[in-house]
């Protein structure tokens, strides 16, 4: 069942927020907050069926799907940010850092839990029309999305849910949870290319190198009704233009997910 199938559900009386021709671009004042219609037990339940009907039609079985990390272009990073700084001036004896910030992506993780799951239909539900409003940013090489307004606010929240980024949460939105179905995020490797490097090499875990990862999904901000952010500081022994990138982990498959940007912080 595609989305066109998913969206004759009208006649069961679902609410068609989303898919109809014409939905709204997602630009505009991002104080313009449209009011959700949360589905009601009986709405709930016809999306739950929608899901499984998509999940049978993209051959998905839930119950033997495998744990993956995050996949395609729409889970890469696109907001990583370093900021240097000394924690006690020029002068003490700390060295200087260059905080690395980002927010997570995991498309058709709805809930926000670190995995796409059925559990996602219920945030979809619960903000069911909600309008989402995003800008338009060239990157190098391709034309973004990004929500409007912070990475800390309500539209950001809400773009989370907008699993398509058609600038309105509806049905179309679940076909995203079927697609990225079994994916999940247990923490990010940062890869780092420092001034006397060739190659880029990933940063330990600071507190425990054993581990596949630099940093772990329960070290991260937010959740609920806040975005999910990660915060990294990398400690600088020299001078020098120094690049990096992030990419999610799963553990269970041992994989990696898809890189985000590369960002470039000169020290």
């Amino acid at each position: 069942m595609g989305r066109l199938a998913v969206c004759g559900l009208a006649a069961a009386g679902m609410i068609m927020a989303g898919c109809a021709a014409g939905q709204p671009s997602g630009h505009g004042n991002v104080g313009e907050q449209t009011q959700p219609m949360p589905l009601d037990a009986g709405q709930q339940a016809q999306l739950q069926q929608a899901l499984e009907q998509e999940l049978q039609r993209l051959g998905v079985d839930p119950e033997r799907i495998s744990s993956s990390p995050p996949q395609g272009s729409g889970n890469a990073v696109f907001d990583l940010a370093a900021q240097p700084y000394d924690p006690d001036g020029v002068e003490g004896p700390q060295l200087t850092r260059i905080q690395l910030s980002w927010t997570e992506r995991l498309l058709g993780d709805y809930d926000q839990n670190g995995e796409v799951l059925a559990s996602d239909l219920a945030a979809l539900a619960q903000n069911f029309g909600q309008r989402v409003y995003y800008e338009q940013t060239a990157s190098r090489t391709e034309s973004l999305n990004v929500p409007a307004g912070e990475e800390t606010s309500r539209n950001w929240r809400m773009a989370r849910i907008d699993g398509d980024a058609s600038g309105e949460i509806g049905l179309s939105d679940l076909t995203v949870i079927a697609q990225h179905f079994g994916e999940s995020i247990d923490g990010y490797r940062i890869y780092r290319l420092a001034p006397d490097s060739i190659a880029y090499y990933m940063l330990a875990h600071p507190w425990d190198p054993s581990l596949p990862y630099t940093i772990g999904r329960y070290e991260s901000g937010g959740g609920g009704l806040q975005t999910v952010r990660y915060s990294f500081d990398d400690i600088i022994t020299e001078a020098g233009t120094y690049r990096y990138f992030v990419v999610p982990y799963d553990v269970e498959s041992g994989q990696e997910g898809r890189a985000s940007l590369a960002l470039v912080e000169q020290d």
